[in-house]
């Protein structure tokens, strides 16, 4: 799925990548364009299978709902936020980067993250999650502490 060309698109609950050995993917590119996930609902990127979500050229993406990036032990998430005036907003929602699954967030190129909530890193026992921050015009914007949990993964996951 592709939001462009100032397109805007409202959801309540969203996964991207939702079942075992699938994959799914969405862009939000260009600017004016604009997905939003409306209070109530939530925003899961590589929900037991592999998901990933690009917020590129000046698009937009806005989360009113928590947000976790690989969930479920089959679960592979992949948020990247590139290019110069490029936002993904959790709002004052958690957002968790592996959370029982692999998550990976990337922010480069002028990108910006903000999260008004808490942050997680590889959230329980099994998960895994990482943060990437490159190039000389990068914000992140954590209004709250970001936790990290040193876990291992159990053999066999």
């Amino acid at each position: 799925m592709t939001v462009t060309n100032g397109g805007q698109l409202s959801t309540i609950a969203t996964a991207i990548g939702s079942n075992s050995n699938s994959f799914g993917a969405a862009t939000v590119t260009g600017s004016g364009s604009q997905w939003t996930i409306v209070p109530g609902g939530g925003l899961s990127i590589g929900l037991n299978g592999s998901g990933a979500l690009t917020v590129s050229s000046g698009g937009a993406m806005v989360s009113n709902a928590p947000v976790q990036i690989g969930t479920g032990a089959s679960g592979s998430g992949f948020l990247t936020v590139t290019g110069s005036s490029s936002v993904f907003d959790s709002g004052s929602n958690a957002l968790i980067i592996g959370s029982s699954g692999e998550g990976h967030l990337t922010i480069s190129g002028g990108g910006t993250v903000n999260n008004g909530s808490f942050g997680t890193i590889g959230s329980i026992i099994g998960s895994s999650g990482d943060v990437t921050i490159t190039g000389a015009d990068h914000c992140g914007h954590e209004r709250q502490p970001i936790r990290r949990q040193q876990r291992r993964r159990h053999a066999g996951h």
